[in-house]
């Protein structure tokens, strides 16, 4: 073999060796989010505050920062009133900083929450963000999160379909009496 086909050869090798490392972060981060998710698709509290260290501080695409204890009791406060959750998060990019795993993410979960006039109501929530995840007693926890962006907007098929049962209610009104609403 020619040194020059050699040399090729071991540039090849070598990109592709710095190809698959670079690329096992995304992997892991990716493997936990997932867990995370299923936790939270389980309403599995303890499992899902497991993920988050205890000196944990998630800052809101205002700049609102809340520490662990807060998150945990705004969580548990919450948890009641969702269900048929299903979280989805991809990572988008991830930056290796020390024992840190930096996790730039997009979310994209659906879910029914229970509204005090509508009952439950079905939601898409969309959002982004910024996981800072950190290597403790061998096990990964988030430590910081920032949201750049949260949106949540009733499911439109749901509006459509409550749209067009109160147009029913409103022709069943115009054609028959007494008309009660």
């Amino acid at each position: 073999m020619s040194r020059v086909k050699m040399m090729c050869m071991f540039a090849t090798m070598l990109a592709l060796s710095i190809v698959c490392s670079a690329q096992a972060p995304k992997v892991v981060a990716q493997k936990l989010c997932d867990q995370l998710n299923q936790s939270i698709a389980n309403k599995d509290l303890s499992g899902q505050l497991g993920f988050y260290d205890s000196s944990f501080i998630k800052t809101d695409q205002r700049g609102k920062r809340t520490g662990f204890a807060e998150f945990r009791k705004q969580t548990e406060q919450a948890l009641p009133n969702f269900r048929r959750i299903h979280p989805s998060t991809t990572v988008e990019n991830v930056r290796l900083e020390g024992d840190r795993m930096v996790v730039t993410y997009k979310d994209e979960w659906y879910f029914e929450f229970h509204e005090q006039r509508d009952g439950w109501v079905p939601e898409i929530y969309k959002g982004s963000g910024e996981d800072t995840w950190e290597r403790k007693g061998g096990q990964w926890k988030i430590v910081a999160s920032t949201t750049f962006r949260a949106e949540r907007q009733f499911d439109p098929v749901w509006v459509e379909l409550q749209k067009s049962a109160y147009r029913k209610v409103g022709e069943i009104c115009l054609t028959e009496k007494p008309c009660d609403h």
